[in-house]
């Protein structure tokens, strides 16, 4: 499953469905993934990995409001992919949400501050929707 913040990148025209449908989408396949065996709990994906991820992406953007230079950010954006493979080696979360990672800040440019904000609504619609997905498994 592909991760499109715009549906037209030039005229910057936001994909339509990603805080709804795209997010919905996600968290389902996400949720899924960390399923015990049974289908009745979650094993893995728990909100709480999960939050941390997101609560690391709000900090981020503490440093861009406060007046850090998008550009010095960056790296750290990406060093989220790196925390998700070693959140995944360590059985926390599955492939799936790592993927999810992957896929989302490979839309945030360097060149484009708007892209991570993107990035941070989508990821609050995820979290959204993962929150409801974790509920059917209490």
């Amino acid at each position: 499953m592909e991760i499109r913040f715009y549906e037209d990148p030039i005229k910057k025209v936001i994909n339509m469905d990603l805080m709804s449908d795209d997010a919905q989408k996600w968290a389902l396949k996400v949720s899924k993934a960390g399923l015990n065996a049974k289908g009745d709990k979650l094993e893995k994906n728990k909100i709480s990995q999960l939050r941390k991820f997101y609560d690391e992406a709000i900090r981020l953007s503490a440093f861009i409001k406060d007046g850090e230079d998008y550009r010095n950010i960056i790296p750290y954006i990406k060093m989220l992919k790196a925390k998700a493979a070693y959140a995944e080696g360590r059985k926390l979360v599955t492939t799936e949400f790592n993927d999810f990672i992957t896929r989302a800040i490979a839309e945030v440019k360097v060149d484009d501050t708007a892209s991570f904000e993107l990035f941070l609504s989508f990821f609050e619609a995820f979290m959204g929707f993962y929150k409801f997905e974790e509920s059917k498994y209490k």
